[in-house]
């Protein structure tokens, strides 16, 4: 019998972050991608049956709104989780309307990446929530 495991893709390039994304999703037995591209991170979405992408707002800035739009219009229920150094409304704003699952302000910490795996493995949890 075939065990399949939950992928999740983190596109970022802060080592320190995605070491510890890393880190624990394997330690909850999941399967991760860390990516430094958005191209391949959308082909990744449209080869692979993800269940959930970690985005780092920094990665692509102010195009990661239109990134988060694309990824919508590709699998409108992927959950999708940003993280960010920025923390105006104004961003914050843009990011909920654009769709997203949830999100964190950088440092992430270790129990903030815990209840996200616990309210990601609810069945049918709808509701954003923040740390």
């Amino acid at each position: 019998m075939a065990i399949f495991l939950k992928t999740v893709v983190v596109l970022s390039k802060d080592e320190e972050m995605t070491t510890k994304l890393k880190n624990i999703f394997i330690e909850n037995s999941f399967l991760i991608s860390i990516m430094n591209s958005a191209f391949k991170c959308i082909s990744k979405i449209l080869r692979t049956n993800i269940s959930l992408i970690i985005i780092d707002f920094e990665f692509a800035g102010d195009t990661t709104i239109e990134l988060i739009w694309i990824i919508k219009k590709i699998r409108p229920r992927l959950p999708i989780f940003v993280v960010s150094n920025d923390n105006s409304v104004i961003t914050l704003r843009k990011i909920v309307q654009a769709g997203i699952f949830s999100y964190a302000i950088k440092p992430i910490r270790s129990h903030e990446i815990r209840e996200l795996i616990q309210v990601f493995d609810q069945p049918q949890t709808k509701k954003i929530f923040a740390f």
